[in-house]
C-alpha cells in the first residue's frame, strides 16, 4: 500500500496534486473512502473506476487462487513420485 492508495480518492482525485497518482489514474484502487466522500460512500462505491478496479482485483485474486491450487496439486504429485 502506498500513500496514494491510503489517502487519495477515485472520485476526488489525488490529495497531493501529483499527475502520476495511481489512484487518480485508475492504476490502483483507493483503500479507504476519503474524508470528503465519507458522507456519501455510495458515490465512491458506484464510481465506474472503483467498480472496474474492484472487478480486476477480484479476477486477480481468483487467478492467484487457481495458480496456488495448481502448485499444491503439482507438489502433491512430486511428493507421490518421490515415495515410489
Amino acid at each position: 500500500m502506498c500513500v496514494h492508495t491510503s489517502h487519495c480518492c477515485a472520485v476526488c482525485g489525488c490529495k497531493y496534486n501529483e499527475p502520476d497518482c495511481p489512484v487518480e489514474n485508475g492504476i490502483e484502487p483507493a483503500v479507504y473512502v476519503c474524508e470528503y466522500c465519507e458522507g456519501n460512500q455510495q458515490d465512491w462505491e458506484e464510481n465506474p473506476r472503483t467498480v472496474e478496479l474492484k472487478a480486476q482485483m477480484d479476477d486477480a485474486a481468483k487467478t492467484i487462487s487457481d495458480l496456488l491450487a495448481q502448485l499444491l496439486h503439482l507438489k502433491g504429485s512430486v511428493q507421490n513420485d518421490e515415495t515410489k
